[in-house]
């Protein structure tokens, strides 16, 4: 049976859904005069980055309390699994200046009192959390090496993978001190896994 995209949203409240759909309206507005999102993405926002974003919500567990969007960027996908999680604590994590002001407006604008934008790079950052998420960040191997240091004992990163992420990206987060298994498949074509990365020490 495929899986319907559009489940990932029709499973929140409708306050939730609400939030989605102004934070997307967010996106058009101010975020594309900011350029926040690509001008090709405006019209295929919902699908490509919304509903997309949310598939990280379904590999929570309920230890992961507190989570960094890392490169955070127009809050893909922090903002949706704040919206979709408010149990958890998000911190926004940008380097950019123009995006974290994008940032912080989406999420006071959107009542999130779960969020916390940083302006920062990983590198730089003194944040120890349970969990990441990378999406659109790096290739697997940088993303670890970046997000790891951030992690809490136990900690685990979740990353949006390309499609063509498979056995050999598998050896090398190996070799770079991780164990990685999918926790998602796309339900997008095109789309990779989310991958759960954590040390295997």
């Amino acid at each position: 049976m495929k899986l319907d995209p559009e489940t990932l949203a029709r499973d929140l409240s409708p306050p939730q859904q609400a939030s989605l759909r102004a934070f997307e309206d967010l996106l058009k507005g101010p975020g594309a005069v900011r350029g926040v999102v690509a001008k090709g993405d405006l019209t295929r926002l919902w699908p490509r980055h919304i509903l997309d974003s949310l598939r990280a919500v379904r590999c929570l567990v309920p230890q992961d309390a507190t989570i960094v969007d890392v490169g955070s960027g127009g809050g893909l996908p922090g903002l949706p699994v704040a919206i979709a999680s408010p149990d958890v604590t998000m911190t926004l994590l940008e380097p950019r200046e123009s995006r974290v002001a994008f940032l912080e407006m989406a999420a006071s604008s959107l009542g999130l009192r779960n969020v916390t934008v940083v302006h920062g790079r990983a590198e730089d950052a003194s944040l120890l959390v349970d969990a990441c998420l990378a999406r659109a960040l790096a290739n697997p191997v940088a993303t670890w090496q970046l997000c790891a240091p951030l992690l809490k004992p136990g900690g685990r990163v979740l990353y949006f993978a390309g499609a063509r992420f498979g056995d050999r990206d598998v050896l090398a987060l190996r070799k770079a001190g991780a164990v990685a298994k999918n926790c998602d498949a796309s339900l997008f074509p095109g789309y990779g896994p989310i991958v759960i990365m954590q040390s295997n020490s």
